[in-house]
């Protein structure tokens, strides 16, 4: 399942909210944590 999410946030151009940051690092998405202040 993280395959797609990273697939749809590459290819939409999206920056992906999740605190399961570590999963979704090197593909060149922009990531956020929401949960880090």
């Amino acid at each position: 399942m993280d395959g797609l999410i990273a697939a749809t946030a590459v290819v939409l151009d999206l920056t992906l909210a999740t605190c399961n940051t570590r999963d979704f690092e090197g593909p060149g998405i922009e990531l956020v944590d929401p949960w880090i202040g």
